[in-house]
């Protein structure tokens, strides 16, 4: 669990909290992310008026198919994260208020949920195993980069059709 204490945090003002989201936690289980090692935090919160600003870094490795060939793609991932936590706001206001709600009596905070999204709104789009990557075949679907397949690519454009008829015709 990654949770902060707010009784602490109101007594001291500021906290500094580390500490780790375990790849396999049932967290992760509805996203299309697949962790390599666990998301490791470290967090810096303070009293900000009755609001709660926790700022820090969040650091991890992700693997994602390469866009071209869908050969798996270890990324490392070190962000650093803002998180506002206000009193009042509702969950529907969060996102207009870019700030989560803190419920009236809370005396725990659990962030692995504000750290999920950072991290699924951080990782890339898609991922390359190498600028040089030459993708599949279209054809058979072997991995262009172990090797040529036997597969003919013939791109004809039905444009250059009358030009070719009269090159085949000499």
């Amino acid at each position: 669990m990654l949770e902060l204490d707010l009784v602490q945090l109101q007594r001291e003002g500021r906290v500094a909290l580390e500490g780790e989201i375990p790849s396999a936690d049932p967290l992760w289980e509805k996203d299309e992310v697949r962790l390599t090692e666990p998301v490791r935090v470290r967090l810096q919160a303070q009293q900000v008026g009755a609001d709660v600003l926790v700022r820090g870094h969040i650091t991890t490795a992700l693997e994602l198919p390469c866009r071209r060939c869908l050969e798996p793609v270890v990324l490392r991932l070190d962000e650093p994260v803002t998180f506002l936590f206000r009193h009042g706001v509702a969950d529907w206001e969060a996102v207009q208020e870019e700030a989560y709600p803190l419920p009236e009596r809370a005396q725990e905070l659990d962030l692995r949920q504000p750290v999920r999204e950072h991290l699924l709104l951080a990782r890339p789009q898609f991922a390359l195993c190498a600028e040089q990557c030459q993708g599949l075949c279209p054809h058979c679907g072997a991995n262009w980069n172990q090797g040529r397949c036997e597969c003919r690519v013939e791109e004809q454009d039905e444009r250059w059709a009358p030009l070719r008829r009269l090159l085949n015709r000499e």
